[in-house]
């Protein structure tokens, strides 16, 4: 809004009435006063908007699971679950005997992932269109964003994609908070949310 042209707008629009001087310039200094009133008001709602905005904490839920047995985790927060990968398509290191008692948490499942796999391309990809939504959602101001990665036991490569999520995000973003929840391997929570 440009205060000049509005302050002319209303000047014409009380000259086109019949009203004493004083009255028209009563009038233009009440519109005058009021518009400016409003734009102050406008200005604070603005900044208290943008303050606030900067104050909230976009959580992030990362899910490890397993499609054999529990099944894609449940949003609980109504938002619809947001992201769910599919990490089958990598190369299972559970078919082979000594990552078989293993989890994605251990160094040996860890190098077998990054080095024999494509799961270095996969977990590019993933963080490419992860940074796009994060983005946008602390833009936003919004609250929640649920990233869950599945396979086959929930196990190796669930495991991993979700660690390394967690610390590409925690690097990458230090204003969100993160956690981690493994639907199968409940033992690793509490290791990786301290």
């Amino acid at each position: 809004m440009n205060f000049i042209s509005d302050s002319l707008k209303l000047i014409n629009r009380c000259n086109r009435k019949t009203f004493s001087p004083e009255q028209n310039l009563y009038k233009i200094n009440f519109k005058i006063l009021k518009f400016l009133i409003f734009k102050r008001k406008l200005k604070k709602l603005t900044l208290r908007k943008n303050y606030n905005l900067m104050q909230q904490k976009l959580n992030i839920d990362i899910h490890s699971f397993s499609y054999k047995k529990g099944g894609i985790p449940k949003d609980e927060t109504g938002n619809g679950g947001g992201f769910v990968f599919d990490c089958r398509g990598i190369l299972n290191p559970g078919r082979i005997e000594e990552y078989k008692p293993q989890t994605g948490n251990d160094i040996g499942v860890q190098e077998f992932l990054e080095t024999k796999t494509k799961m270095p391309d996969f977990l590019k990809s993933v963080h490419l269109l992860l940074s796009v939504t994060i983005d946008n959602y602390l833009e936003r101001g919004f609250e929640h964003l649920q990233i869950s990665f599945g396979c086959t036991g929930g196990q190796h490569r669930s495991v991993y994609s979700a660690i390394k999520t967690a610390e590409f995000i925690r690097k990458k973003y230090p204003q969100a908070e993160v956690k981690i929840t493994h639907d199968e391997q409940s033992q690793l929570n509490l290791i990786m949310n301290n």
